[in-house]
């Protein structure tokens, strides 16, 4: 049990989680975005260009959902995970 909760000790101190980390996602998902849009805005005048933005929005919300969403969502299971590993280790030293 102690093995775990050190993995889970060590996981929390990943650089994904880290601030520094998500900022650099963030701002690649900018430069990335405003890339786009300058090319949309530029071709704006085809047809398909219409007909991309329908696959281009929804992924590129899903992406930003991802950089904001990823910490809060992986803090929040490794809470629950110590939360386990604790009643466990209580269950056991009742036995």
């Amino acid at each position: 049990m102690d093995a775990l909760k050190k993995e889970l000790q060590q996981l929390s101190k990943d650089p994904i989680l880290s601030k520094k980390h998500r900022n650099k996602k963030l701002l690649v998902y900018l430069l990335r975005t405003l890339i786009a849009v300058t090319i949309i805005y530029f071709l704006w005048d085809y047809d398909w260009v219409k007909w991309v933005l329908y696959i281009y929005i929804p992924l590129n919300l899903i992406s930003l959902i991802s950089i904001l969403g990823w910490n809060y969502f992986l803090n929040r299971r490794l809470a629950k995970t110590k939360k386990q590993i604790d009643e466990i280790m209580a269950f056991d030293e009742e036995e």
